[in-house]
């Protein structure tokens, strides 16, 4: 007899906490590779916040689905290998905060989810640490801000992917109209790299 099939409901449940968990794990390990003592304990403690969030948040981490989600993740981080310390801020400015949007989408769908976790996706937090942290690096020096603009671009194709590959794979995940959540995900993230004035 085959197992039932899971509902759109715990295929949503299980994909947020997984995301929120490797979110924990990526900023550990910016914060791990940061240059300085205050970027380190600013990084550490967005990490925390992930974990935080994840108190009394059931979801399954062994499901067909989560394994799915793993092993695309983990894909993603195999082809965007950042060389330095800037490249490093910028894969997570884009693809952390992509990801929160699209988390958002999916929770703002989904009854299981409790406010508490609905605005944690909605905090701009780490947003604002790395304008503050690459700001004055961007203005110094045309190279680097040439440089990033390009390392951006291909993070979010990277990205992008790895969230369409999801929806893809998992009917029931995304309720309406996939093509149009997408094209918003890409405003979004052409507004943040405005902001930190690097070219989408």
């Amino acid at each position: 007899m085959s197992s039932q099939a899971p509902s759109s409901s715990t295929i949503r449940t299980d994909l947020i906490g997984t995301a929120l968990l490797t979110a924990f794990h990526q900023l550990s390990d910016d914060s791990a590779h940061a240059p300085a003592t205050r970027d380190r304990l600013i990084l550490a403690k967005l990490a925390a916040r992930e974990v935080d969030t994840l108190e009394g948040f059931e979801f399954s981490t062994e499901s067909e689905h989560t394994r799915r989600a793993e092993a695309a993740i983990a894909d993603f981080h195999r082809r965007t290998r950042p060389q330095d310390w800037y490249e490093r801020l910028v894969k997570t400015y884009v693809s952390f905060n992509l990801v929160q949007d699209f988390l958002a989408g999916v929770a703002s769908s989904e009854s299981e989810v409790d406010a508490r976790i609905r605005q944690h996706l909605a905090s701009k937090d780490h947003v604002h640490y790395v304008l503050q942290a690459l700001r004055e690096a961007l203005q110094a020096d045309q190279q680097l801000t040439a440089r990033l603009s390009l390392w951006g671009r291909r993070v979010m194709g990277e990205t992008l992917a790895v969230v369409r590959h999801l929806v893809d794979s998992t009917p029931g995940l995304v309720d309406g109209d996939v093509p149009a959540a997408m094209s918003e995900l890409t405003r979004a993230h052409s507004e943040r790299m405005s902001a930190l004035g690097l070219a989408a």
